[in-house]
């Protein structure tokens, strides 16, 4: 995927970097491999990806598993997270809608992305096309909040347009 090969070129050597669950965040870590960082992360999709790789210092949240989405939940992650402090974070997402806001559709997932928000320094949004405005009912947090949307989505995609003026960095891929 062409938001997740971009990513990677936004983290540097030794940097801490927290990867989110779904299949763009999974395809953001192919990218890292053979890369000195270290990458926390709640998704067996991620693990799956990095766990031969010598060169990245690979840190699994524990917590209750959701096999359904290949993650892991619950207090466990939501307390390990409190305790990070990381340089950039990865975020998947349901969907984008117009006016701007992130969603997800599994409420046990958004106190994770919240905790990660919290943690990193900078998070950024991967999103392809399909995230425009996708799905999901319950929101996250405005685009605005975010230091990067990183998406394979055209450029007038509403909200991409209405981020050009803010603190947002659009990065099309």
């Amino acid at each position: 995927c062409g938001a997740a090969a971009r990513q990677s070129r936004l983290v540097r050597d030794r940097d801490v970097v927290l990867i989110d669950i779904g299949t763009t965040c999974a395809a953001a870590a192919r990218h890292l491999r053979g890369r000195k960082i270290t990458v926390v992360t709640a998704s067996l999709a991620v693990v799956d990806e990095l766990r031969e790789d010598r060169a990245v210092e690979l840190i699994v949240l524990g917590g209750l598993l959701r096999p359904s989405y290949l993650s892991l939940v619950g207090a466990l992650p939501l307390q390990a997270l409190a305790q990070l402090s990381a340089d950039v974070a990865f975020m998947g997402t349901s969907g984008l809608r117009p006016d701007g806001m992130v969603l997800d559709s599994t409420g046990t997932e958004v106190p994770i992305k919240h905790a990660i928000r919290e943690a990193a320094e900078r998070t950024c949004l991967l999103a392809t096309t399909d995230k425009f405005p996708g799905s999901g009912l319950l929101p996250v947090c405005p685009a605005t909040e975010l230091q990067a949307v990183i998406t394979t989505a055209a450029p007038a995609t509403a909200p991409l347009p209405s981020l050009e003026n803010t603190d947002t960095e659009v990065i099309l891929v």
